[in-house]
């Protein structure tokens, strides 16, 4: 079900008020868009976890550690306990979390948490807290310029189904969540929706934080309290794949 495992993430494509000249190129200078595998252990723990502990090195040649312990808790579900020290003297970031591939064809979404449309933490007013759902498709908001888009607030847990079969995720701590078609690389890379190529990828992004979008380009930056100021991270979520007769056996969460 995975095309790509859960790695961590701490980039997003940048927004317009992320790149004001007033903030003064601040996410650009944490190097956190690169991270570079500098060493891996995988230990075995007593009650039969697997505890893997990456060493990164950002663009600039920061240490980022990110500790990982999967339990296999059921035949197809797995508990993810996550911990990540970023750099000293980091003074703000853009997101911590996971990002993870999907192998196959998913159409559809549900989730519970803020909805039904985009929302981020300084932008949540008009959103409602209850169970939601949309297509993948749907979920993205296609600015003219691609940038971060499609985050929704507050998620205690989301499911994928498609033809392949059906993907749960469920948080202990509410979490930001995207789940889209293109990659941040990608997004960075168009100058117009447009220009992006076609896509039936499935792309899981869920943030333990999630910094605010702020009005720097016209007006100040987010308030504090929407910021990413801590250095150490910890957060626990579970993960469940299933075919495509769990869609059946399972209907809901």
């Amino acid at each position: 079900m995975l095309a790509a495992a859960p790695r961590l993430n701490l980039w997003r494509a940048l927004v317009d008020n992320d790149m004001s000249f007033f903030l003064d190129q601040r996410f650009v200078r944490t190097g956190f868009f690169e991270l570079t595998e500098e060493s891996v252990s995988i230990d075995d723990e007593p009650d039969g976890a697997v505890l893997v502990r990456i060493r990164y090195r950002t663009a600039f040649g920061d240490e980022v550690l990110h500790s990982q312990r999967i339990l296999r808790v059921s035949p197809d579900e797995f508990e993810f306990v996550e911990t990540v020290k970023l750099p000293e003297g980091t003074a703000d970031g853009l997101r911590v979390g996971v990002e993870f591939e999907l192998a196959g064809t998913f159409d559809d979404m549900e989730w519970v948490g803020l909805g039904p449309w985009e929302n981020y933490p300084d932008r949540r007013a008009s959103a409602l807290l209850g169970r939601w759902t949309s297509t993948i498709n749907d979920a993205a908001v296609p600015y003219v310029l691609p940038q971060e888009n499609g985050g929704r607030g507050d998620v205690r847990s989301v499911r994928l189904t498609g033809p392949v079969g059906v993907v749960t995720t469920t948080h202990d701590s509410p979490m930001q969540l995207t789940v889209a078609r293109h990659t941040v690389q990608e997004l960075e890379a168009a100058k117009h929706w447009w220009e992006l190529p076609e896509s039936r990828r499935t792309i899981v992004q869920l943030d333990i934080a999630h910094r605010g979008l702020g009005t720097a380009q016209l007006g100040p930056d987010t308030r504090p309290e929407f910021r990413l100021t801590d250095l150490e991270y910890h957060w626990s979520w579970r993960l469940r794949v299933g075919s495509a007769a769990d869609t059946e056996s399972h209907p809901r969460d």
